[in-house]
């Protein structure tokens, strides 16, 4: 059995002491500690670069959808704005084709009552009792038949023309000399006279015509207003052996409020007016 000397110092007597429990706690909680320290630095700067990320990623995102949705925004209220101008373009097309479909048909209305006023006066000059008060020249006898005649052909007036060319009768009471000088001093006299002169029972020509009376023949007529339009209407009246007797007069006045275009008017709901070189 050996002892040790005890005068040796206790680090010569063999390997050197382990530390104790309290030291390797403190430098565990050290490493520890740092170890904490840098995942909680990797975390914030992890934390810091996605943040940055996502804000980038959201502004360009907002910034990309604003710009496409005003841009399309911007397209759409074009597209709008052309739509708008089209339609306008096609309701004014489609409007005013209906309103010339229109006064095509009020038009047509207007070409009818003269075409039948054109009528009544070529039924008249038939009539054998028309030739022989036309051969009277008596303008009482002709004023008589002529005014109840021309009530029923729904005329304005009806006058007699001698084969001369001279107005010898009517169907109202007005002053014929005047009315002759009137017919003279117009083209109407040239017309009336062309008729009488040269014409053929079987090559029968007549003169018609749509105007506005002047002021000079609508006063000779009883017109005072010198713009009604009429449609005058020059037949020849032929006797037994087809000879030239005279010719008729006959005489439509549009009125200022014609029945025939009221009706249309309120058929078609629009508005119908009569325009003349001078106006309505």
């Amino acid at each position: 059995m050996s002892f040790a000397d005890p005068s040796l110092p206790a680090a010569a007597a063999g390997e050197a002491a382990p530390p104790s429990g309290k030291a390797l706690d403190r430098a565990a909680l050290g490493r520890a500690e740092t170890a904490v320290r840098r995942n909680s630095a990797l975390r914030r700067a992890s934390f810091s670069i996605g943040a940055r990320l996502a804000a980038v990623v959201l502004v360009t995102g907002t910034l990309t959808f604003g710009a496409i949705g005003g841009l399309t925004a911007m397209r759409l209220n074009r597209g709008l704005a052309e739509q708008g101008e089209a339609l306008s373009g096609l309701s004014e097309m489609q409007i005013a084709e209906k309103l010339e479909g229109e006064a095509r048909l009020a038009r047509a209305r207007l070409d009818n009552m003269f075409a039948e006023a054109s009528r009544q006066v070529r039924a008249l000059a038939q009539r054998s009792d028309v030739m022989k008060a036309i051969a009277s020249e008596n303008d009482v006898t002709i004023r008589e038949l002529f005014a109840p005649a021309a009530k029923v052909a729904e005329l304005d007036l009806l006058l007699a023309v001698d084969p001369e060319g001279h107005i010898v009768g009517a169907s109202t009471t007005i002053d014929l000399l005047g009315v002759q000088d009137a017919f003279t001093a117009s083209d109407l006299g040239a017309s009336i006279t062309d008729i009488v002169r040269e014409n053929d029972r079987i090559k029968r020509r007549i003169f018609q015509v749509s105007r506005r009376l002047g002021p000079v023949v609508g006063q000779a007529l009883g017109f005072a207003d010198a713009d009604r339009i009429g449609h005058l209407i020059v037949d020849p009246v032929f006797d037994d052996f087809g000879d030239v007797a005279g010719a008729l007069i006959g005489l439509r006045v549009l009125a200022p409020v014609e029945a025939t275009l009221e009706a249309f008017s309120s058929l078609a709901r629009a508005g119908v007016t009569v325009l003349s070189s001078r106006g309505p």
